[in-house]
């Protein structure tokens, strides 16, 4: 393995350095080489049974065949999918592999770690608190954690770090998952004494993994009850209204989570190699490892390694709220929770928050080119992302890393979800698993529609 690591970064070496088609065209060859050899051992590995089951409404019969054509190919080794319309589901499949050493199939309770998802999750926490007049969005953050406005902070509101203009996407003192439990007290003193890096409010930029510690410190220190972030969900949210999501993996959950797989390093560099978006950002991490995207990605330790990321199979590292990245969930229970929200966003009575709050969402606050990974035509809100949909609808929610997703889209009323344990590239909602299927799911919904009428 250690060669064809070897081979592959010296072929995206070539691609951006050198214009000598002699030195590529031998990194081609090496690359061919050992993908021949991939291909080699999948053809002698017997594959595992093909498990997908679930239930779909009858007009969304073409949804449940994508899927299970997905499984069958391969090209979708283990997730479920969910679609809710006022609470209730139009679809909820699953299928694949959830454990591929243990051939453990997947099943109806299994859940897989959300990554970015979780901020959609921690999102609609924060609005359930302004909700109840524990936060306030135009107040100071510094007024619920006194030792936050040092070193430039002061103004930072609570509406600027949700929709990350608070300047901190990096830590200049990095910080391990383990210590946000471990060691509190240092790991807020780093938090707080970070300086932004631009001037808080002048523009926005994705604060990716820094998101958690800072949100998940806020919401504690403001909760009448010092709770922290995965008790007031499940308190006040996940329990009352049914929706089964934790903001963490809790030990006594652990058998219901589907082991994590990431591609090796090698095979995510090829596929980035087909992605000209994904190539882009790749391209820029090998050739300014200083960038403020490359810094964003160095502020947790276990996050360094793209390529390793199953190592969050750990037990204690999944047991631990890091609201960026920590989530741990069923597609089930986040496309109830974004249906519900879509209907208050909407305009309509829910049972969740009020309409001085959902108000709130209904269109982005910031948006165009953000400024840490450099991408154009970002839009956000108080935590969610938004978009325009395939049918033209603005929808609101988080995608998270490897293709998850959870979204909600007013206008059609629907709560999308999607869970994977297999990891891609993508992390932007267009992974093409999830796309084909919410295509599908809006081409039956017209007929659909047509005979509810």
């Amino acid at each position: 393995m250690g060669f064809i690591k070897v081979s592959v970064c010296v072929l995206v070496l070539a691609l951006v350095y050198d214009s000598n088609m002699g030195f590529i065209k031998v990194s081609v060859c090496v690359l061919v080489s050992a993908l021949v050899c991939g291909c080699l051992q999948r053809l002698f590995t017997k594959p595992l049974p093909v498990v997908v089951d679930g239930y779909v409404h009858p007009a969304f019969q073409p949804v449940l065949e994508k899927f299970r054509e997905n499984v069958a190919s391969g090209k979708e080794p283990g997730a479920a999918f969910a679609v809710y319309r006022n609470g209730q589901p139009l679809v909820d499949v699953w299928g694949g592999i959830a454990d591929v050493k243990a051939a453990r199939p997947w099943r109806r309770d299994t859940m897989a770690q959300g990554w970015s998802t979780t901020k959609g999750i921690a999102t609609i926490v924060v609005a359930v608190m302004v909700d109840r007049g524990w936060l306030d969005y135009k107040r100071p953050v510094h007024e619920y954690w006194p030792e936050f406005k040092q070193n430039g902070k002061k103004n930072v509101t609570v509406e600027m770090l949700l929709s990350h203009q608070a300047g901190l996407p990096v830590l200049d003192t990095p910080i391990s998952v383990l210590e946000i439990r471990e060691a509190r007290d240092r790991v807020e003193n780093i938090l707080a004494s970070q300086t932004p890096v631009w001037p808080p409010g002048t523009q926005f930029g994705y604060h990716g993994i820094t998101f958690g510690p800072y949100v998940d410190t806020l919401v504690r220190k403001a909760d009448p009850k010092g709770r922290r972030m995965e008790q007031i969900f499940r308190e006040e949210i996940g329990d009352p209204l049914d929706i089964d999501v934790y903001m963490n993996l809790p030990r006594n959950e652990y058998h219901r989570a589907a082991r994590l797989y990431t591609d090796p390093i090698w095979m995510i560099i090829l596929k980035t190699l087909l992605a000209p978006r994904y190539f882009r950002v790749f391209a820029g991490l090998v050739t300014n490892p200083g960038s403020l995207f490359a810094r964003s990605l160095k502020v947790v330790k276990e996050m360094k390694n793209i390529g390793n990321l199953g190592v969050f199979n750990d037990p204690d590292l999944r047991e631990i709220t890091m609201s960026s990245i920590s989530g741990t969930m069923t597609a089930r229970g986040v496309a109830k929770l974004y249906s519900i929200m879509a209907e208050g966003i909407k305009g309509r009575s829910i049972d969740l928050l009020s309409s001085d709050v959902t108000s709130l969402f209904t269109s982005p606050l910031v948006q165009g080119k953000e400024s840490v990974v450099g991408s154009d035509n970002w839009a956000m809100n108080r935590g969610f992302l938004y978009h325009n949909n395939s049918e033209g609808n603005l929808v609101f929610g988080h995608p998270g890393h490897g293709g998850q997703m959870g979204r909600g889209d007013p206008k059609a009323s629907l709560g999308f979800g999607y869970v994977t344990n297999h990891l891609s590239i993508y992390g932007r909602g267009d992974d093409p698993r999830y796309v084909g299927l919410e295509e599908i799911v809006y081409e039956c919904l017209k007929d659909y529609d047509k005979s509810e009428k």
